[in-house]
């Protein structure tokens, strides 16, 4: 039984807010925190949940090199070590270096100070607890449900429709791609993790992928918004999530990108 067996520490992310709606329109009841609070948490109230996931981020971590304190992963694994709950992290496709279907086990070369925290991250996380699910997420498309001026992280949809609303589609003029996954499907394969007592790090995905170009045209169609290139330089990846629906034992169709699917989030 998931019900009140799931803890999710960050309330204002927009994957804390999408999930949690997610699973309110489930009837799962859980305990979403705050991280400070989460810290002071006794550890008799601990042992009564399964499952913790962490959805908070420092906004110095994402930015600047690592640094201890930043690390709320290490934080919440360094709080729980003593105690058998699944710790599942989100991690990211930015560990790897850029190429197409990478697996888990792909070279690693972050270029990005994220990318760099996070691998130090999970390789920290590893040295103390066993019983954890790191996943390594590709772009999600999907919407912030509520306003949060003090947001850390923005993906690349993100940044386009600010744009977007500025009357303006601007890309790179090389067309890079990238592997995107809805929200929506996001939270049904997350939902199943939950449900399913697998350990280790895997990618979360859809495995497909899509040029930027493509995403734009499917934006300018709908907006008739024009598009104008820039020198920017980004990765191009997709990551292969083969292990993650073996273990789940799962099929599972991903929404295509179109641009009636991109119409809802503009």
């Amino acid at each position: 039984m998931l019900n009140n067996k799931i803890i999710l520490v960050g309330r204002k992310s927009f994957l804390s807010q999408n999930f949690s709606f997610f699973l309110k329109e489930k009837k799962i009841k859980f305990l979403r925190i705050s991280l400070n609070k989460f810290i002071k948490l006794n550890q008799n109230k601990l042992k009564n949940y399964q499952t913790i996931l962490n959805f908070s981020i420092n906004k110095d971590f994402v930015k600047k090199k690592y640094a201890i304190n930043n690390d709320l992963d290490l934080k919440i694994a360094k709080k729980i070590k003593e105690t058998n709950i699944r710790f599942i992290v989100f991690s990211t496709s930015k560990v790897y270096k850029s190429a197409t279907s990478l697996k888990e086990t792909s070279l690693k070369r972050p270029l990005t100070n994220y990318g760099k925290n996070k691998l130090k991250s999970e390789n920290g996380i590893k040295k103390i607890l066993t019983n954890y699910v790191i996943l390594r997420t590709s772009n999600i498309i999907g919407r912030k449900l509520r306003k949060n001026k003090r947001s850390v992280t923005n993906t690349f949809f993100d940044t386009v429709r600010s744009n977007a609303k500025k009357n303006k589609i601007v890309i790179p003029e090389k067309n890079f791609f990238k592997d995107f996954i809805f929200i929506e499907d996001f939270c049904i394969v997350l939902l199943k993790i939950l449900t399913k007592k697998i350990k280790g790090i895997y990618n979360l995905s859809s495995g497909r992928k899509t040029y930027l170009h493509s995403i734009a045209k499917m934006i300018s169609h709908n907006t008739k918004i024009p598009i104008s290139y820039s020198k920017d330089v980004t990765d191009s990846f997709t990551l292969s999530n083969l292990k993650l629906l073996k273990d789940l034992k799962i099929n599972y169709n991903f929404k295509k990108i179109n641009s009636k699917n991109i119409k809802r989030y503009l």
